[in-house]
């Protein structure tokens, strides 16, 4: 079956990743350049590390995947309230994790912090 125009790297044709508009050798190549432009805060690398090690805690088993802690949706995501702590996880379903996300930048805004 041949890959639809709008499925196609923009730079050679090939298909592209997704949620991008490049193929997977051209979104390693704007990646290593944005990185360059736009390097991370050290807050930002604190949480990207925790993230990654958090996941490879779950591949690994280590962590295993539960239900919503607030309604018990069996389809829930992981929340990381400290991010000091990977193994420290909340489960939490869509919904309740939006509701989190937006009581911590209504705090956030109210307390003059970005």
């Amino acid at each position: 079956m041949p890959v639809p125009e709008n499925r196609k790297c923009s730079k050679c044709g090939n298909p592209r990743v997704k949620r991008s508009g490049y193929c997977l050798v051209h979104r390693a190549e704007y990646m290593r350049l944005w990185r360059r432009t736009h390097p991370l805060t050290p807050e930002q690398r604190k949480k990207m590390n925790c993230r990654a090690y958090t996941h490879v805690l779950v591949k690994r088993g280590v962590i295993i995947k539960q239900v919503c802690m607030s309604c018990g949706d069996p389809d829930s995501y992981i929340h990381l309230p400290d991010y000091s702590d990977p193994r420290y996880v909340v489960w939490l379903c869509r919904k309740d994790l939006s509701g989190v996300n937006a009581y911590l930048i209504a705090k956030r805004k109210v307390d003059g912090a970005r």
